[in-house]
């Protein structure tokens, strides 16, 4: 089950329109360990918040019993998690 820290989804409710929303993620550098993910997500006006495989969706994941969600790409193309395991070298 994945799961939004609570810090995050109470900024959440008090700001639904994303009024003012800043944040950055620091995260790993691209690597092939697929059971491993460790960042960290910094918003203004809340405290640090970590992030690990709970908060982690894979490509082609489908969501269940939820009208909505918001997600940030963290790794993409030839930098993602799976085409680091595909073997090839570019």
């Amino acid at each position: 089950m994945k799961e939004v820290p609570k810090y995050v989804f109470k900024y959440l409710l008090s700001n639904p329109n994303f009024d003012n929303l800043t944040a950055n993620i620091i995260c790993d550098l691209p690597n092939k360990n697929i059971h491993h993910f460790n960042g960290r997500l910094q918003m203004k006006f809340t405290q640090e918040v970590s992030l690990g495989l709970r908060q982690f969706l894979w490509r082609g994941s489908t969501l269940s019993t939820t009208k909505w969600a918001i997600g940030v790409v963290v790794y993409s193309g030839m930098e993602s998690k799976i085409m680091l395991n595909q073997g090839f070298n570019y």
